[in-house]
């Protein structure tokens, strides 16, 4: 320790020497570092009867000190140093010092102390853990000290001396003040205030509390109780943050018992700031928000102020106020633009943003912030992710790889960057890059073969061989089976892995290729396994989102094929699924129309007032007004049908549905039985020459086959053949009905080759037509007219035989006619 001579006329003379020398305790004790030396802060400390100014820094570093006493200031320089931004030139209160200043310039720190007196003298020196330079400064008045003028006189004895004299004091005076000095000491205790200071100094701070207590307890009187007080905080402080697990509870009590007790202390606005400091850490918010506004509002020039102000935003983020929070960050980051907690907190609100999912928000915070400070995505280059995320889900695909490829360039080992390589991919394969998605793919499959990032590399190379089997990729199928052989990697990954977020992964895309390749059914049978995930992940929510598209395809697909019972099937499925209806308006019409065609009107009538409801644009109206004519028609209301088409006619003559109403009015008319409107209304569908024009001849030959008319009849119905698609498989029910009706009209015209012809035609075609028995006992018939009695009796023989349940009128009908023709064998025979 460096201790004071009182009879050194002015040290800071003898000092000035040693000032302008670099290194001394700073370069003896200099630690090795890299990056600038940052000023951490500048405080007054605790010396009993000096001035103490201390300045924090973040290594100790070499310093020049340059005293100019005539103008009472003293410099001290610093080369390579940067000024922490709460750092501020202040008015200082105290008995040695008026003001502190700081300045920051060309790579120079330079902090000037300003006394009030030029005899004010100095020493400095460096402390270690924590590094700090420390300056003490005190005023000494010089001792004038006379001599008495030398005599020719013999040499005094021995014991006897001289005494000293100050100008205007007498030796009685002189003595005294030493002794008033000596009682003033001894009444402050400043014997037992120097030995816990000392205490204090070194770092023993456990055995500076109970000294520094018992001082306080028995000199509370003291000037020096103040300054104890508030060094029993700090040592309780400095106990408490060497431990494991810090209980500051006996910390925040000396503080506040020093804050109550003194008041008028210049250490107050220190030991204020350091107790919300403490509530803040502790996230005693409201604490915390109490006394840094107290702090501010008690000294608006405290140079506590700006870390206050710091404090009052982080309180902000604490409570949730994002906004508020931000605006504060800005105010503080306009004053200080490189205070670094403000920057890093600028940056946690925007991630606080994502995490609620307030995702605009976020991004609008994230742009700010990267505008201003790139470089703190360097420091933390987890952001990168979250901010690629962004642009991913906004479909900004450019951006979002930018910053994906910025993380795994800055932490290229890590789990994350892992995932942000399979993100690049995905961003590629909704680009329909599938080259450049292989590629990346291909890559993130080889890291860590058996991880799940591997694994899911391998499911996306699967899928982009389903969507683009035809790259030009290495034709190697042991090289890359993932992409050669997608449904066997599908399984194989299913599989071999029991991780349930990969195997959820490899039912999306197994269901999204059975999807692609229009095998809806299977599709949807891969989706329903992902409806167990919690509703809430992404697995679940991608599921019912893709059972949806995939049943209305589903139903759309039946509807052009006339399935209606598979639509009323697959519907009822997909509402035991317990997803919600589906909301797809023309999926609605189709379902509706399924029961219309099945007759159950009522059900079919709430689809369609769902449809028209929901249809805003009207692009269904049209075919909701026909469907309701043709079910009046279905239920006999021939005047209520005839209303419908002809309002339909009216008002929607560009339909593409016009030919369909145009049929139902024909078809109201026959109903009405007003015959010669009905077939002018058939004869106009067949003149338009449109897709319902067999459908026309087909119901004209029903006309004229209840007239009797077998000539326009057979004309009708041959014509609903030529102008039917043969190439079907499965013709509508009219066609199929028409072969063998048309056989009918022959057989009573007694065309009877021609007859068997079409009847053989139309058994052959459709076997199962319900006019197939009917037709069996003509082809007998038949033949029997043509003098084929064996190949007659044959026909009507098999038919007796088949088993069709009870047996039928036809069947009686082909028995009795093969007995008929038993006896007209016999009768024969015996003529």
């Amino acid at each position: 320790m460096v201790r004071w001579n009182k009879f050194e006329k002015s040290l800071g003379c003898l000092m000035l020497g040693v000032c302008l020398l670099l290194g001394g305790p700073a370069a003896a004790n200099a630690q090795n570092g890299s990056g600038p030396i940052k000023i951490q802060d500048i405080e007054l400390g605790p010396h009993p009867d000096k001035t103490r100014v201390i300045i924090h820094l973040n290594r100790l570093t070499e310093y020049r000190v340059i005293p100019d006493l005539a103008n009472k200031r003293l410099g001290i320089f610093l080369r390579g140093a940067v000024l922490h931004p709460r750092i501020q030139p202040q008015v200082v209160k105290d008995i040695h010092l008026s003001k502190m200043d700081t300045r920051e310039l060309e790579g120079i720190v330079k902090i000037t102390l300003y006394f009030h007196k030029s005899n004010t003298q100095f020493i400095h020196f460096t402390e270690n853990d924590p590094a700090r330079i420390v300056v003490d400064l005190a005023e000494m008045a010089p001792l004038q000290i006379k001599q008495s003028k030398a005599k020719l006189t013999p040499e005094p004895k021995p014991e006897t001396r001289k005494q000293p004299r100050i100008k205007g004091m007498t030796s009685d005076q002189i003595e005294r003040k030493v002794q008033a000095g000596s009682e003033d000491k001894l009444r402050s205790g400043w014997n037992d205030y120097t030995r816990a200071l000392n205490l204090f100094q070194q770092q023993k701070y456990a055995e500076a509390i109970p000294a520094l207590k018992a001082y306080v307890r028995d000199f509370s009187a003291s000037p020096y109780a103040a300054n104890a007080a508030y060094l029993i905080a700090e040592a309780e402080w400095k106990v408490a943050i060497q431990k494991q697990h810090p209980s500051h509870e006996r910390v925040i009590d000396a503080y506040r018992f020093a804050i109550r007790k003194y008041p008028d202390s210049r250490f107050y606005d220190h030991a204020l700031y350091k107790l919300a400091s403490i509530y803040d850490d502790l996230d005693l918010i409201l604490e915390a928000k109490t006394h840094y506004e107290q702090g501010i509002e008690r000294n608006p020039r405290s140079r506590y102020n700006e870390a206050r102000k710091l404090g009052l935003a982080r309180m902000m983020y604490k409570e949730g106020r994002l906004e508020e929070a931000y605006r504060a960050f800005r105010l503080i980051l306009k004053d200080q633009p490189t205070e670094p907690k403000a920057r890093a907190s600028v940056y946690d609100i925007a991630q606080t943003h994502y995490e609620k999912g307030e995702f605009d928000k976020s991004l609008r915070v994230f742009e700010d912030a990267v505008e201003r400070w790139p470089k703190e995505l360097n420091t933390t280059p987890q952001l990168n992710y979250t901010l690629a995320e962004l642009y991913f889900s906004r479909q900004q695909y450019g951006k979002a790889r930018a910053f994906y490829f910025r993380l795994v360039n800055l932490q290229p080992g890590t789990l994350q960057a892992h995932q942000a390589l399979n993100r690049i991919g995905d961003s590629y394969l909704l680009e329909k890059n599938g080259m450049a998605a292989y590629s990346v793919f291909e890559r993130s499959q080889k890291i860590e073969p058996e991880g799940p990032n591997a694994l899911y590399a391998k499911i996306r190379l699967a899928d982009i061989g389903i969507r683009y089997p035809g790259l030009a990729v290495p034709d190697l199928v042991m090289e890359n089976p993932a992409y050669f052989k997608p449904y066997q990697t599908y399984d194989k990954v299913f599989a071999d892995t029991p991780a349930r977020n990969i195997r959820s992964e490899v039912l999306l895309s197994r269901g999204s290729a059975l999807f692609q390749e229009q095998r809806f059914l299977q599709s949807i049978q891969e989706f329903k396994r992902l409806l167990d995930r919690d509703k809430s992940s992404r697995f679940y929510r991608t599921a019912n989102n893709a059972i949806h598209r995939a049943m209305s395809h589903l139903i759309d697909q039946y509807s052009k094929q006339g399935g209606h019972l598979p639509i009323l099937y697959a519907y009822n499925d997909f509402l035991t699924l317990g997803i919600g209806d589906l909301d797809n308006l023309k999926t609605q019409l189709q379902i509706g129309e399924a029961y219309q065609a099945i007759g159950m009107h009522a059900e079919a009538l709430k689809f369609f007032e769902q449809v028209k409801l929901k249809d805003t644009q009207n692009l269904y109206t049209d075919r909701l007004f026909l469907n309701l004519g043709e079910i009046h028609l279905a239920q006999n209301k021939f005047e209520e049908a005839e209303l419908v088409s002809k309002t339909f006619l009216n008002n929607y003559a560009n339909s593409p549905e016009v030919p369909e109403a145009m049929l139902l009015l024909a078809e109201a008319y026959r109903g009405q039985k007003r015959i010669d409107k009905a077939v002018q209304a058939y004869e106009s569908i067949i003149a338009k020459d449109g897709g319902l024009v067999a459908r026309a001849w087909y119901q004209l030959g029903e006309i004229w086959m209840v007239s009797d008319d077998l000539t326009r009849a057979a004309e009708a119905y041959r014509n609903v053949i030529d102008h039917s698609d043969r190439a079907l498989r499965d013709p509508p029910e009219f066609i199929q009905s028409t072969y063998y009706k048309l056989g009918i009209v022959f057989h009573l015209q007694g065309r009877y080759s021609e007859s068997l012809n079409m009847l053989e035609s139309g058994r052959k075609r459709f076997p199962e037509n319900s006019l197939r028995r009917y037709a069996d006992f003509l082809i007998a018939d038949n033949l029997g007219q043509l003098s084929q009695p064996k190949q007659a009796e044959a026909e009507l023989t098999e038919m007796i035989k088949a088993k069709n349940g009870d047996a039928s009128l036809v069947q009686d009908a082909a028995a009795m006619r093969l007995k008929i023709m038993d006896w007209e064998k016999r009768l024969k025979d015996r003529l």
